[in-house]
């Protein structure tokens, strides 16, 4: 049985995780940062959608703007990739594990604390109500987790 395999994309692959996931204890990290940010996007369609009056006229009435919503979702794109990537490089290159291991622990707890955040503002914004006392509770977990940081 031959199996084809592009050299090409098993190459970027390779890079990328070992880049990024250097050590493989992050990897749910990086899979649950990047399914938040995915459902973000989905999030923030709905929020748009249900504002202005469904999908459809939304879409007509440019309530839903693809340029305005992609400049802001491909600056949160990079972003995200240069922090995963010196946070995969601080393991790589800090001798002591237990220091850049508690340095990427931070990054990626703040970034999907961030992102989780973001999902909860947009479904408020949709009209879930219910998320007020989460939402309320996730922010003050962010603030003490970058209060005990500066600190």
């Amino acid at each position: 049985m031959k199996i084809d395999v592009n050299w090409w994309w098993a190459a970027v692959v390779s890079v990328f995780s070992y880049v990024i996931c250097p050590n493989s204890a992050y990897v749910p990290a990086v899979i649950a940062v990047w399914v938040a940010v995915v459902l973000d996007i989905f999030t923030r369609w709905y929020a748009n959608a249900r504002n202005g009056g469904g999908l459809y006229r939304a879409l007509k009435s440019r309530a839903i703007n693809s340029d305005a919503f992609w400049d802001g979702t491909k600056s949160k794109i990079v972003s995200y990739l240069v922090v995963q990537i010196l946070a995969g490089l601080t393991m790589r290159v800090e001798q002591w594990a237990t220091l850049s291991g508690a340095v990427v622990t931070v990054i990626y707890s703040i970034m999907f604390i961030r992102e989780f955040i973001s999902n909860l503002e947009n479904l408020q914004d949709a009209g879930a109500n219910w998320v007020g006392p989460l939402l309320c509770f996730m922010r003050k977990k962010e603030k003490e987790i970058t209060k005990n940081e500066e600190e």
